[in-house]
């Protein structure tokens, strides 16, 4: 009808709307939660306040936590050019396992007067989380969460974070919220009186089909936001896999090391390099940047739907708005679901990955790399056993053992042990692809003004995969392993060298089991000799390199 085109034509205004509100950040000690605040400095400068729930960690306060994380270097621009804006921010000492969020009465009683947007993205996002911790963190800390944005007098929009992978049993995944065949209140319950034992006993019927507690927390947490929250103007994002930025605070920047990164790592590092995937798969990657975008639309849209529909109800009388508030949502009236996923605007296959780090991995090496970075492929999970074992754990082993000799810590074996945990979380989300429907984050999309699509940019579709990837690994080298880009040609010749000196160890083992293998012979005596001089002439001209 006219009425909905002209509806879906009208632009958001996502600057104007932030312009004179306060905001309030669960999670912004995270990767995400860091880039969500740069950017609602950076690009909301009308925005009058940011609170920030950070729970106090090791005697330290959140004003502290705060201090130490506007030092990451995400925040460079900030200081640069925006360095007033700093001024709006308000550390407020929380924790979501306490109850009341662990809020002092005064500071609950200023949330509730002053914040009119709420970002909910705090959670823990280990995959081995125990379930009890799972529970308190992801589904109990969510309903806080939603009682704190009830009692708020000015509330204009919730944004949840979930996950993509929640309802990973299904293989089609639409932009809609599943109905859990457990009630989330169950679970709570559960975990209030059950021994730890009893909590393990019951995990893998809870999980049934999903791989582990925190995505089956994030599902839960869903419905309870549909439950719990259906009178209020919430939202949910879903991302997937949520990786290095793509254009802001900077292209590739990444500061924690879990999902794609550390598998980046492991093979960067040369720790481990052969991961159990399917090559020909969809890598569901979404940049970090993107998400955060999307967080801030996605806050301004759902408030503009609220108004619509607060018109609409005084248009319908008093008697239907009276109805309307005090009876549980329709289906079509459940909050709005935005899949933040790549797979279905711009696919990247599994085998496109290994051909872009093929290319960069020895054009941007590290300073010290255990092994030689690559990264090798696989569905077999014997093959993966085979090969991490001898170019992976034995050299370990043996490097382990020289540096007990020498009086140093042993390290290697822990870093692969390490590596091996980090593949095995995600091993259920490398070999196996998913179909992610995300008709309304281009919905969403084509309703901004020019001036927002760029400012606030959702569109994926314009992602160049392998400069991507290419600055992700830069990303990597730069922000993770604190590498400057100037250390790079040092890194290449070290790199040329450690592998000259591989080639001839392994020509001079051949060489060695062959003249075994042929005893005496004259032809194995020459071979031997010819060897040895090949060596002793690249063993001088490593040297030689090495000095220049």
């Amino acid at each position: 009808s006219a009425g909905v085109r002209s509806q879906r034509e009208e632009e958001l205004a996502v600057q104007e709307f932030y312009r004179d509100k306060a905001v309030l950040i669960t999670g912004v000690t995270g990767f995400l939660g860091k880039i969500l605040l740069e950017k609602l400095l950076r690009s909301c400068p009308g925005i009058r306040r940011i609170f920030l729930l950070i729970r106090p960690r090791k005697g330290c306060k959140s004003k502290e936590r705060l201090a130490a994380l506007l030092k990451a270097e995400c925040f460079e621009h900030i200081h640069r050019e925006h360095s007033d804006a700093l001024e709006k921010l308000t550390a407020i000492d929380g924790d979501l396992t306490e109850p009341g969020l662990g809020l002092q009465p005064d500071d609950y009683e200023l949330l509730t007067r002053e914040v009119s947007v709420v970002f909910h993205s705090a959670a823990t996002i280990k995959f081995n989380e125990t379930l009890r911790h799972a529970v308190e963190m992801n589904i109990e800390g969510t309903r806080k969460v939603l009682k704190l944005c009830h009692e708020m007098k000015n509330l204009k929009s919730v944004v949840h974070v979930s996950t993509a992978y929640c309802n990973c049993d299904c293989k089609t995944l639409d932009e809609r919220i599943y109905r859990p065949s457990v009630h989330p209140q169950n679970i709570i319950a559960c975990t209030k009186w059950m021994e730890e034992s009893m909590l393990a006993a019951l995990t893998p019927q809870l999980l049934r089909s999903k791989p582990n507690t925190y995505v089956l927390a994030k599902f839960l947490s869903e419905s309870l936001v549909a439950e719990e929250g259906w009178d209020l103007p919430v939202a949910i994002i879903r991302p997937s896999i949520v990786a290095a930025s793509w254009k802001e605070p900077f292209p590739g920047w990444v500061d924690a090391l879990n999902g794609s990164t550390s598998l980046l790592a492991s093979c960067a590092s040369g720790v481990m390099t052969t991961i159990v995937t399917d090559v020909k798969g969809v890598a569901d990657i979404v940049p970090v940047d993107v998400v955060a975008n999307l967080m801030i639309v996605v806050a301004c849209q759902t408030a503009a739907k609220r108004a619509e529909q607060q018109q609409q109800q005084q248009q319908t009388g008093e008697e239907a708005s009276e109805r309307l508030q005090s009876e549980p949502p329709s289906e079509q009236q459940q909050p709005a679901v935005y899949n933040c996923v790549t797979g279905s605007l711009n696919r990247l296959v599994v085998g496109d990955i290994r051909r872009y780090l093929a290319k960069f991995l020895p054009l941007y090496p590290l300073q010290d790399t255990f092994g030689y970075p690559r990264v090798d492929m696989t569905s077999s999970q014997v093959y993966q056993s085979v090969m991490v074992f001898f170019r992976n754990y034995l050299p370990a082993v043996a490097v382990d053992f020289v540096r007990r000799c020498t009086g140093r810590r042993p390290r290697m074996v822990r870093f692969l042990e390490q590596s091996k945990s980090a593949m095995e979380a995600v091993r259920f989300f490398t070999t196996q692809t998913w179909e992610f429907s995300s008709n309304n984050m281009i919905l969403l999309h084509d309703r901004l003004s020019p001036f927002d699509r760029q400012t606030f940019d959702i569109d994926i579709r314009k992602i160049d995969w392998e400069s991507y990837w290419e600055n992700y690994l830069l990303g990597v080298r730069r922000y993770l392993f604190k590498q400057d880009p100037s250390t790079l040609p040092e890194s290449r010749k070290r790199l040329k060298r450690q592998q000259a000196v591989r080639m001839a160890l392994k020509t001079l083992l051949f060489l060695g089991f062959l003249r075994i293998l042929l005893g005496r012979s004259k032809l194995a005596q020459q071979l031997w000799r010819l060897a040895m001089g090949l060596l002793s002439r690249l063993l001088h001209l490593v040297r030689f390199t090495s000095h220049n």
